[in-house]
């Protein structure tokens, strides 16, 4: 009997080795290669029952994301340039770029600057921030897969994970100096920690304690901690009933006193060893509108607009303008905005470098903007095959009652649909609700899975209530 599965074994493993090499010397059409990579990933997941499921993910994930960041050369420019001088220049002791305009009107990019300089003390690199970043991405991948158990079947959960641990923007990303990538994996450990069962009968106080404390830290990084706050506000609001109404109360209470001490202690350090003249503050908070709402550039960074930085009586002028002085033109604006930042996941940052480059892969010459082309090919077809599942999802699952950590995520997509139809967008900023997006394919996922086998494949605890 053994002998037997491990010839069925060995016999798929050869398969799927001369399937591949096949599709090397024949294939060059990206969209049939993420369709039979989809097809592979669901064969596997419903065949096998993998062992130790997270660590395999997490080591794969890891592979794949240290193969990207050691072959590509992405320059480090713009704001990420601006952010690795400061680290180095911090790192040796030199604090005169506290002084310019950059970090008084954004201080709160210092938590970036401070993390990156530590990072650089072990290895005056950059190779080490891309390094780190394909481990904590690795491990949000991991999140992914126990965040999604926590809602779907172990094989859907499975199959959400590594659709995600393929998806190119996530992994050539590690190859940029973004402060997303930290921030990110924190803020997806406070949600796996708020709506787990595994913490169910940890003391309540140190759980929630540990949730503001995750949030705070991943709002050092990148400033997104308010609309996870406003999402659990929300969340909260609509489970309140009299009965749980002290209770909810105390927990959210709990959250945002943790969140806000870790984030006023960490200003108020900056500001005392002199690292930062305003601490973590923005005093520039209505630039981002600004940017947001220029019909001209759709909603993206427009220089000609940046006369106005640090000028808020003309910054609001301005707002005004294009609020109300242009109210027709705002529905348009926000459609455009919606479909440029939710459904283009392009790879610009990483490698759009290679664009006039030639390209030595394993002993082919290719051309850069060949190679470019089949990456964000291969990132679209994943990318909508997710939303796909997504919107399937939500219609079949539109009349059931869902999980709470399902309402939970479909609120937080909700808020960050609100926010970025008002502030400045690009497309890399989805780099977090992505996540949650991945997770909610799921029920898209779990239906197509059903429909595969001819059962049901409904979580029998959907409907779980958790003790938020």
């Amino acid at each position: 009997m053994l002998n037997k599965k491990f010839a069925n074994i060995f016999m798929d493993v050869l398969l799927i080795i001369l399937g591949v090499l096949f599709l090397t010397l024949f294939i060059k059409n990206a969209l049939l290669l993420g369709i039979i990579s989809v097809v592979v990933i669901i064969y596997l997941v419903r065949k096998y029952n993998m062992k130790k499921f997270a660590l395999i993910l997490f080591i794969f994930s890891l592979i794949t994301r240290l193969v990207a960041v050691l072959m590509l050369k992405t320059p480090i420019e713009l704001d990420f340039e601006v952010l690795y001088d400061a680290s180095i220049a911090l790192l040796k002791g030199n604090l005169s770029f506290t002084n310019s305009g950059y970090f008084k009107l954004w201080g709160y990019q210092m938590g970036q600057v401070v993390y990156q300089a530590l990072l650089l003390k072990i290895w005056t690199d950059p190779l080490i921030i891309k390094i780190v970043n394909a481990v904590i991405s690795s491990g949000t991948v991991v999140l992914t897969y126990l965040i999604s158990k926590e809602i779907f079947t172990e094989k859907t959960a499975k199959v959400v994970s590594l659709l995600y641990s393929i998806f190119m923007f996530p992994i050539l990303f590690n190859a940029v100096l973004s402060n997303q990538i930290l921030s990110t994996f924190l803020t997806y450990l406070a949600i796996y920690l708020l709506f787990s069962k595994r913490f169910t009968k940890m003391n309540n106080i140190v759980k929630y304690l540990l949730v503001g404390l995750s949030l705070g830290c991943a709002n050092i990084i990148r400033p997104e901690g308010i609309v996870i706050l406003t999402t659990i506000l929300i969340f909260s609001i609509y489970y309140l009933t009299k009965a749980n109404f002290k209770e909810m109360i105390k927990k959210v209470g709990i959250i945002l006193l943790s969140y806000l001490v870790v984030t006023n202690t960490c200003s108020y350090l900056l500001i005392v060893t002199n690292l930062s003249q305003v601490g973590l503050a923005n005093k520039d908070p209505l630039w981002k509108f600004v940017l947001g709402l220029n019909y001209d550039s759709v909603g993206m960074y427009d220089s000609n607009d940046e006369y106005l930085v640090g000028n808020k009586d003309l910054e609001v002028e301005i707002i005004k303008d294009r609020t109300i002085g242009s109210i027709t033109k705002l529905p348009i604006l926000f459609i455009k905005k919606a479909r440029d930042f939710w459904f283009v996941s392009d790879l610009y940052w990483s490698n759009n470098y290679l664009e006039n480059e030639n390209v030595n892969m394993l002993g082919w010459n290719l051309k850069g903007h060949d190679v470019n082309e089949f990456l964000n090919n291969y990132n679209k077809c994943i990318y909508y095959f997710m939303f796909v599942c997504f919107f399937i999802g939500l219609y079949k699952n539109r009349c059931k009652k869902h999980n709470e950590l399902v309402n939970f995520l479909e609120i937080m997509i909700l808020v960050y649909i609100g926010v970025y139809l008002l502030i400045e967008i690009m497309p890399r900023y989805a780099y977090l609700p992505q996540v949650g997006l991945f997770i909610l394919s799921g029920l898209g996922i779990e239906y197509i899975l059903g429909k595969v086998k001819g059962v049901s494949y409904e979580k029998e605890n959907v409907g779980h209530r958790t003790k938020l």
